[in-house]
């Protein structure tokens, strides 16, 4: 779906529309007449067991390598997708509080947030809900009710940018407390070392969870578009820093270049889908895009 798509949900146009559920119904109405719905029918469906082939079972689930070896016939049976757990993890620190256009990045993963929520738990799906920075600051479990929908919404309007993250701190409690094997979707600019969120990360995958990982960053972070001597602000707790944006263009992009890289081969070697999202880029084709991704290879 490209940009210019009559159903793609700009940045600027919702931030018109004032709070989350709007923009989340308007986001998931528009991907899903962009694309084939049944493409997108839950997250995840694994198999559980076999039984034995009744007459009048679809034929589709037989397992002929099961009747090779036994000369009986039995059905595949998967989990219902109503078992799908799925949390995302917002980062609120400081530095999602920066935004060049008309939302900071922090909305901006809010409204993903958001729409997922509303698309998982249309489906009958449980969805859940964690805020951190230094600290976890709201954590709801995974729940498919009308009224839990509504109380994610209310969390993400009211939501607040806080402290610097914890990100070790903060994924080693998370993750020791989710019992079950969960689909963990982190939203973050990742202003981090690559060690810290590599020791992050790991922990999730440690306790059996599957992750996907978007790193938010504002355009004018990947771009660096300034121009004139200026003074730059740090965001989670740095230093002021005067420069001459010119004369630090090519480093600064090279750096980030490198480190986008980084988390992309840290992703790719512990099986973690990894999203680089733009701020400027529609809210239906990132999910688009990560959902198209998910139907093919999840």
């Amino acid at each position: 779906m490209s940009s210019s798509s009559p159903s793609s949900l700009l940045p600027e146009i919702a931030a018109k529309f004032g709070n989350v559920e709007l923009v989340a119904k308007h986001a998931v109405e528009g991907f899903l007449q962009g694309t084939h719905r049944s493409r997108h029918k839950g997250f995840s469906i694994e198999f559980a067991e076999h039984r034995q082939y009744v007459p009048g079972d679809d034929l589709r689930y037989l397992d002929w390598q099961v009747y090779a070896r036994t000369d009986n016939y039995y059905i595949i049976q998967y989990e219902a997708e109503t078992n799908c757990r799925i949390y995302v993890m917002l980062d609120v620190s400081n530095s999602m509080n920066f935004g060049s256009g008309s939302i900071s990045k922090l909305q901006y993963a809010s409204y993903c947030a958001g729409a997922l929520a509303y698309l998982v738990i249309k489906q009958r799906d449980n969805f859940g809900l964690l805020t951190f920075d230094s600290a976890i600051r709201t954590h709801l479990e995974p729940r498919s009710s009308p009224m839990h929908l509504a109380e994610i919404f209310r969390i993400l309007d009211q939501t607040e940018p806080g402290s610097p993250t914890d990100f070790p701190g903060v994924f080693d409690r998370f993750s020791s407390s989710v019992r079950k094997r969960s689909l963990i979707l982190v939203f973050s600019d990742l202003f981090e070392d690559i060690e810290t969120i590599r020791r992050a990360l790991v922990s999730l995958r440690f306790h059996g969870h599957e992750v996907g990982l978007f790193q938010i960053l504002d355009h004018e972070e990947l771009s660096f578009p300034y121009r004139g001597f200026s003074q730059f602000e740090g965001l989670e707790d740095e230093p002021q820093l005067r420069a001459d944006p010119e004369s630090i263009r090519r480093e600064y992009l090279h750096e980030l270049n490198n480190f986008t890289a980084e988390v992309r081969r840290l992703c790719s070697s512990h099986q973690i889908d990894y999203c680089l999202v733009d701020t400027s880029q529609p809210f239906d084709r990132v999910m688009s895009e990560y959902l198209e991704r998910r139907s093919r290879y999840g």
